[in-house]
């Protein structure tokens, strides 16, 4: 049961993990596309903020691996 549990956790940290790379991935490309400073302020700021909540998630991902594995990310 336990495994079971830890298994939906996981997947529940990968579609979060998932969801966060496509805002991110979004936000970035908007920034290219702003005129207004008070708007590439506020992307920027989102931006900041979606990366701490994927770090985040990363990390509760990795804590339920089990002893031994690791799984590495590339950079957000």
């Amino acid at each position: 049961m336990k495994r079971i549990f830890n298994l939906l956790q996981r997947a529940m940290c990968l579609f979060m993990i998932r969801s966060l790379e496509r805002e991110l991935h979004d936000q970035m490309n908007a920034l290219g596309h702003v005129r207004s400073s008070n708007d590439f302020k506020r992307i920027s700021l989102a931006a900041a903020d979606t990366r701490r909540h994927l770090a985040h998630y990363r990390a509760e991902y990795t804590a339920l691996l089990p002893v031994g594995t690791r799984k590495t990310w590339a950079n957000a």
